[in-house]
C-alpha cells in the first residue's frame, strides 16, 4: 500500500488541491491532511497536533494504526506533545506508523544552513523514538524535506518530516521504503511510504 504524508501550508493553492484529490477518506489537523484508501475504517480520533486513523490495509487485511502529526515550532510545547504521543503510542499494539512534520531534527546532519542545532533539542526527538519503541524508516531522495526558500547564505534546509514504524510493522513490511517527493505548492516535500515497493498498485492516499 502507498501512503503519502503532506504538510499543506496554504491549502487553498490550486496545485495542492489537485494533488489531494482521489483519496477515499480525507480529514485534517492544522495544515496536515489525511486521506486513506482502505477496506474498512475502524477508528478516527485526533487533537490539534495529531490524527490517529485505525484501518484495515486493503492489500493484506492487516490492521494499521496510522498517526499523522504536526508538532509545535516552540521547543517547550513540542516536548510536551512528544511526551503525550509517547504515552499514547505505548498503549497501541500492532502495525504502527507515525509520520509527517516533527518540526525538529534528530542529528546535526539533518540541517543545512546557519545556526547549528543544540544537543538538547536533538535529544528530545531521539528520546521520543526510543521511548515509543519506533524506528526511523529512513528515506530515498533529497536529504531535506523543508526549505525556507531564501537565497545564498540565508537559505536553510532541514529534514523536519519523517516516518517512524513499530517493530511489528517492520516485521510484516521489511521492504517498506519512504520517498521524499518534489515540492508541490508547499515549502515541505511530501513523503511517500510504500509498504510493498515490488507490488503494482493504483492510486495512493494522502496523509
Amino acid at each position: 500500500m502507498k501512503t503519502s504524508f503532506r504538510n499543506c501550508q496554504g491549502v487553498g493553492n490550486p496545485l495542492t488541491g489537485h494533488n489531494l484529490r482521489g483519496s477515499h477518506l480525507v480529514s485534517r489537523v492544522g495544515s496536515l491532511w489525511l486521506g486513506v484508501q482502505v477496506v474498512m475504517l475502524v477508528l478516527l480520533v485526533g487533537m490539534f497536533f495529531y490524527l490517529h486513523c485505525t484501518f484495515v490495509n486493503h492489500d493484506d487485511n492487516a490492521i494499521w494504526h496510522l498517526i499523522g502529526i504536526y508538532l509545535n515550532v516552540c521547543y517547550v510545547d513540542r516536548v510536551a506533545q512528544l511526551c503525550f504521543l509517547s504515552n499514547y503510542i505505548n498503549q497501541l499494539r500492532g502495525c504502527i506508523i507515525v509520520g509527517e512534520d516533527f518540526n525538529c531534527v534528530s542529528n546535526i546532519n539533518e540541517k543545512q544552513g546557519r545556526n547549528r542545532v543544540s544537543a538538547n533539542r536533538l535529544q528530545a526527538l531521539n528520546d521520543f523514538i526510543l521511548s515509543s519503541q519506533l524506528q526511523d524508516l529512513g528515506f530515498s531522495g533529497h536529504p531535506f524535506t523543508w526549505n525556507n526558500r531564501r537565497r545564498g547564505n540565508d537559505n536553510i534546509q532541514m529534514r523536519l518530516d519523517r516516518v517512524l514504524a513499530s517493530v511489528e510493522w517492520l516485521d510484516r513490511y521489511s521492504s517498506g521504503v519512504v520517498h521524499h517527493l518534489s515540492e508541490l505548492g508547499s515549502d515541505h516535500r511530501p513523503l511517500l511510504l510504500d509498504s510493498c515497493p515490488n507490488t503494482v498498485e493504483g492510486k495512493f492516499c494522502f496523509v
